[in-house]
């Protein structure tokens, strides 16, 4: 039970950190007035990269982290349609 609150509050303020500053990103590239609200997308993109990192810890990480920022990449380039300017910042995370 220890264990299990520990990572709810882990992740609760991971989710929080990476949503805010998704957020702010997008508020800086598109400005406020978007079609789909800049937080409602952010917390998309933050609650679809906790997922994947999630279940690649579950699953006993199968692959390896370099396969998995690709992986996410991609996954995110789908949606750069909808989240313009977002992609190009986030990689800055993965390939420094």
């Amino acid at each position: 039970m220890f264990a299990t609150h520990k990572a709810a509050v882990f992740r609760k303020h991971l989710t929080k950190v990476i949503s805010v500053n998704m957020k702010n990103k997008l508020d800086r590239n598109l400005g406020t007035k978007t079609e789909i609200s800049n937080e409602l997308s952010a917390q998309f993109m933050t609650s679809a990269f906790i997922g994947m990192i999630e279940w690649w810890v579950e699953q006993g990480m199968p692959h390896s982290s370099e396969f998995m920022a690709i992986q996410l990449e991609k996954l995110f380039e789908k949606n750069e349609k909808i989240l313009p300017g977002v992609l190009g910042p986030a990689r800055k995370l993965y390939n420094s």
